[in-house]
């Protein structure tokens, strides 16, 4: 049994979520989107949130996926937030990982110079029962999610929906044209 720390209530301590040297403002992600890791972010964004007004950095060491409505969900709460969240993004982020890395407002999403993001269309839950609901709602998904990426990168509908289709992989300068992100960083101190 793990003991809490409460002098750390974010988790950045050993066994938490964040990793030690993090800072008490930040909050690291470096697993796949599912309900579970979205319930403990969202814990620490609104704790946050409630402490100061000061500025939040969300971290993506690495994203590998995850659920679509889990990610919306996060991108919704960053949203919601009094405090400026800034997204930084390092490693590869890919599939659900990206609708949840575009929840901070398009000027303060920043990536490293190896990012890469792996653009990809929602796809049915394995297992489903009722195929025809699921295939009506993996579409339904499917036009939301293109409908947010478009509207966060100011890119056509039709284009963005090829490039879920396709599954286009963008490093940090092409997320950085793309819209993805606002600039390009080599340190977390060049963020505005």
């Amino acid at each position: 049994m793990q003991i809490p720390n409460f002098d750390d209530p974010f988790g950045n301590g050993p066994g938490g979520r964040g990793r030690p040297g993090a800072g008490p403002r930040t909050v690291v992600i470096s697993e796949a989107v599912t309900d579970e890791v979205v319930a403990d972010v969202s814990r620490q964004l609104l704790l946050l949130d409630a402490e100061s007004d000061e500025p939040i950095r969300v971290v993506w060491t690495s994203g590998p996926g995850g659920e679509v409505d889990a990610a919306l969900s996060l991108f919704d709460l960053q949203r919601s937030l009094s405090a400026r969240v800034i997204g930084l993004g390092s490693g590869r982020i890919r599939g659900a990982s990206v609708w949840a890395f575009l929840g901070p407002q398009s000027d303060s999403r920043y990536a490293l110079p190896h990012v890469r993001f792996e653009l990809d269309e929602p796809r049915s839950a394995p297992g489903s029962s009722d195929v025809q609901r699921e295939a009506e709602r993996v579409a339904e998904l499917r036009d939301r999610c293109a409908e947010l990426l478009a509207d966060e990168t100011h890119r056509p509908a039709d284009a963005v929906a090829e490039d879920l289709n396709e599954g286009r992989t963008l490093d940090a300068d092409d997320a950085a044209t793309y819209g993805l992100v606002h600039r390009v960083v080599k340190s977390a101190r060049e963020i505005e």
